[in-house]
Order: C-alpha cells, then structure tokens, then sequence
C-alpha cells in the first residue's frame, strides 16, 4: 500500500471505485491487478487528495518527508499504531500493528465467501492455500466449540 501512487486510485483527482496495483508493487512481483475500493475508503482517499490539491498522479499516495520519497515501512506501522490507540483499541505491541489489520481483514473475508480457502486465497493474491491459513489463525475456542457442537 506504501507504494501506491496518486494515479493508482484516481483519476483527474476523482478517487476512482477500483485501486490499481502496478506489477513490482506488490509482494511477489508476478503482475499487477486491480481490486474494488470501499465507498467508505473512497471518501476518505477523496478528502485526503482534496487536502492537497497540487499533487500529481506520479507522486506517491502516501509521501515521506519529502514528497519524492514513500511513507517508510516504520513509519506506516507507527501510524497504525497510532490510530489503533485513539480508537481505543489496545494490546501488547507486538500483537497490535498494521499485519494486525491483513489478517483480519483475511478473516472477515474468509467468512464472507462462505469459508472457502481457494476463493480466500486468491481474493488476498496467495501463491499458496497455506499462506491463507497463517493468516486465517483459528481460535482454539471455535476450533472446541466445533468439536464440542458434534
């Protein structure tokens, strides 16, 4: 997400309804590929772009110091960190970071699509099934109460 630039979600300023993600962006760096943007996202990308009207469709989406320069990998997970705590949201630091948000974001989605791993894996761009499941982390509780419900 550091890489993305302005282009990537809008258009002529106007946040677009799809993010796209250029090949040698992403982890892996097979190809690129375009996902849906939340109306909800799309607001608030609209209201950060409109704060700063002069910036171009090459610059980086999220700029660090200098405007040529991305946000860094620290000082994105500082920035998480940092809304996690003004919405209240607390744990040990090591369990609460920017992953902390791919992962439940996997298991949000993992439960939307019916809990099928194949279409989870390939809505996250997983090589493999087993990566989805690293992120998925079954709670022991479910995992008991399943046994338990039998």
């Amino acid at each position: 997400m550091l890489q993305l630039s302005v282009g990537d979600v809008a258009i002529a300023g106007e946040v677009q309804n799809r993010v796209r993600v250029r090949r040698g962006t992403n982890k892996g760096k097979r190809s690129g590929f375009d996902l849906p943007l939340h109306p909800q996202a799309a607001v608030a990308l609209q209201e950060y772009l409109d704060a700063a009207p002069d910036r171009s469709s090459g610059d980086y989406l999220f700029p660090g110091r200098h405007p040529w320069t991305r946000l860094s990998k620290t000082a994105g997970w500082r920035a998480v960190k940092r809304a996690f705590a003004a919405a209240g949201i607390v744990g040990a630091p090591t369990e609460i970071g920017s992953h902390t948000l791919r992962k439940t974001f996997a298991r949000l989605l993992y439960a939307a699509l019916g809990h099928d791993l194949v279409r989870t894996s390939y809505a996250l761009r997983h090589r493999s099934v087993a990566t989805t499941v690293a992120y998925l982390s079954f709670r022991e509780e479910e995992v008991d109460a399943a046994i338990l419900a039998l």
